[in-house]
């Protein structure tokens, strides 16, 4: 089943493939809570594990893309557990 839904995943971007990889990965709750460093007092560090996970998937999916930069891609996750 979740091997289903990787593979429905827009393989357009680097960018928008690991943001979508992302959202199937950590639950509304982990990312509400969360951020990438867990910089703030009141955010917790999403597990390091997954986000590697998600960093080798992309990396996987787009070998020889020079659009991918994963430093964009960590902002990206950031902002986007700043917005649930």
């Amino acid at each position: 089943m979740a091997q289903q839904k990787v593979e429905k995943l827009p393989k357009s971007a680097p960018k928008l493939f690991a943001l979508k990889l992302f959202k199937l990965v950590f639950s509304r709750e982990e990312t509400k809570m969360g951020s990438v460093e867990g910089k703030a007092n009141e955010l917790c560090k999403l597990d390091p594990n997954l986000l590697a996970a998600v960093k080798e998937h992309t990396e996987r999916m787009f070998p020889a893309d020079d659009t991918l930069k994963w430093a964009e891609i960590k902002k990206a996750i950031d902002e986007k557990c700043t917005m649930v």
